[in-house]
């Protein structure tokens, strides 16, 4: 089995405050991402849910006009 780095990437979560807060030294194949979509839910780095709302209801407004 190979990675296939064009689709690999590193998703780092942190607190939502963080008073001194390091992100790792990124890798240089693989991109750094403040948000994804793992399994049809939008995870933000802070685990805040306002991405996925405005994600949902905007897939809920096309489907009812």
């Amino acid at each position: 089995m190979f990675i296939n780095m064009q689709k690999t990437k590193e998703h780092v979560f942190q607190h939502p405050s963080p008073r001194t807060f390091v992100y790792p030294t990124p890798v240089d194949s693989i991109k750094q991402v403040t948000s994804a979509k793992l399994l049809g839910v939008i995870l933000h780095e802070c685990l805040c849910t306002d991405e996925h709302v405005c994600y949902i209801t905007a897939v809920c407004a096309h489907v009812l006009a």
